[in-house]
């Protein structure tokens, strides 16, 4: 598989697993004299991609490690922006009662929040400066979304099966744009006044241009690797989405499921070397299938080494051991219910992609790129670039100036501004 190392040196594959990055569009410094409060806290504004089922709104009070957070769902508030402070550059959002009246003043509204429910996140620590609530954003934020995607998950496990659908995980990679606000306490007026505004998009979600060509489709398909390759395809869905265990169990049925399949043809046509008629070399390969149909071991290691000679121990020592482990954390995430993390269920799925692909080549099946070929990246558009990682440098010092360009003029009709290009 040297194909694949070379492609690995080539195409960002960290960017291919880590949908939770975004790009900032907001003041860097903020002047202390235009900001000069002693309490201040950190706020974060996004929009789910549908309405919350819930008349009244929806408040829950979660702590990752040191930092708590409350989280609101809301669908009787929208977002505006106050043309604010101009240390408050870009707009600082506000959650105001909707209305279907004009929009006043110094003020723009986003018309899809009429139909689309409003989250907010509050850290619930204070902070003696402005930039020290905006310290480690891109942790909090990652907090955050996790606290919904966590929290969504629990609510469509709840709901009636048949409108599971009408409510379910997002995560970062799903939301066009996010907001970061500073508030700081203003003693005079004894409330938080605005302070600090930052526009943020997910890297992932507005994909206006292919990232790469697809190239010519296999038809037909070789039986025994859709569904192995479906599981595999379910398993980044789950992830993208924030539903981490899921990606584990797929991950791992994925590769149960191929070595079963490998195995029995390896058998067969072991026994068949023995002189054994096809049909019954068939039907015992099965018998010692069925027995051994969940022992990971013996699919990947001794009793595949005993019908083809081929064993993953012995040829990529540290997959095999990491698969044995695997199993276990699906087993305690299927029958425990076990949490799992973004990390782990990262880690697992490029285990498991790597896995399929050897089971594919001793099973003499079609063996899938794990990532597109730098050949057939599309480099013209801002997704292309980001997966071209020839030289090892990360997303935002791969992004060229027009792609930077591109995102802030969207940025600028949203607000209807004036924009200027980046040096």
């Amino acid at each position: 598989m040297d194909d694949n190392a070379q492609q690995t040196e080539e195409v960002n594959i960290d960017a291919l697993l880590n949908y939770d990055r975004f790009w900032n569009f907001g003041p860097t410094e903020i002047d202390p004299t235009q900001c000069a409060f002693k309490r201040y806290k950190w706020y974060m504004y996004a929009h789910l991609p549908y309405p919350f089922p819930s008349k009244s709104p929806i408040e829950r009070v979660t702590t990752i490690g040191q930092r708590s957070y409350k989280l609101t769902i809301d669908n009787n508030v929208e977002l505006s922006f106050i043309l604010g402070p101009k240390y408050a550059t870009p707009p600082f959002p506000i959650a105001k009662l909707k209305s279907r009246d004009p929009v006043g003043s110094g003020k723009i509204s986003i018309s899809e929040s009429d139909t689309k429910s409003l989250i907010v996140f509050e850290e619930l620590a204070e902070h003696i400066t402005a930039k020290d609530a905006l310290k480690d954003d891109g942790v909090k934020v990652n907090d955050c979304f996790d606290i919904l995607s966590e929290f969504l998950s629990l609510c469509q496990r709840q709901v009636p099966y048949l409108a599971s659908w009408l409510i379910y995980p997002v995560s970062l990679a799903e939301c066009a744009l996010f907001y970061q606000a500073v508030s700081g306490y203003d003693e005079d007026k004894k409330g938080w006044s605005p302070c600090a505004s930052i526009i943020c998009i997910g890297q992932m979600h507005d994909i206006s241009a292919p990232a790469f060509e697809l190239g010519e489709l296999d038809s037909p398909e070789h039986s025994s690797i859709v569904v192995p390759n479906e599981l595999l395809a379910e398993g980044q869905m789950a992830l993208v989405r924030g539903v981490p265990r899921q990606a584990v169990w797929n991950s791992y049925c994925a590769i149960e499921l191929l070595a079963n399949l490998v195995f029995k043809a390896k058998q067969t046509d072991f026994l068949v070397s023995l002189g054994n008629d096809r049909d019954q070399a068939e039907i015992q390969a099965e018998e010692l299938r069925k027995t051994h149909r969940t022992d990971i071991k013996f699919l990947l290691h001794w009793g595949l080494k005993a019908a083809c000679g081929r064993s993953l121990s012995d040829e990529q020592q540290n997959d095999y051991e990491e698969v044995c482990e695997l199993r276990k954390l699906r087993h305690l995430a299927a029958h425990a219910g076990k949490p799992v993390s973004g990390g782990k269920g990262r880690k697992a799925y490029l285990l498991s992609c790597r896995v399929v692909r050897w089971l594919a080549e001793v099973g003499n099946l079609p063996v899938k790129p794990l990532n597109p070929s730098v050949d057939k990246l599309q480099l013209n558009s801002p997704a292309g670039t980001m997966l071209f990682d020839k030289v090892g440098v990360h997303f935002l010092a791969t992004i060229p100036k027009d792609a930077m360009a591109y995102a802030a003029q969207e940025v600028a009709k949203l607000y209807k501004v004036s924009y200027v290009s980046p040096r």
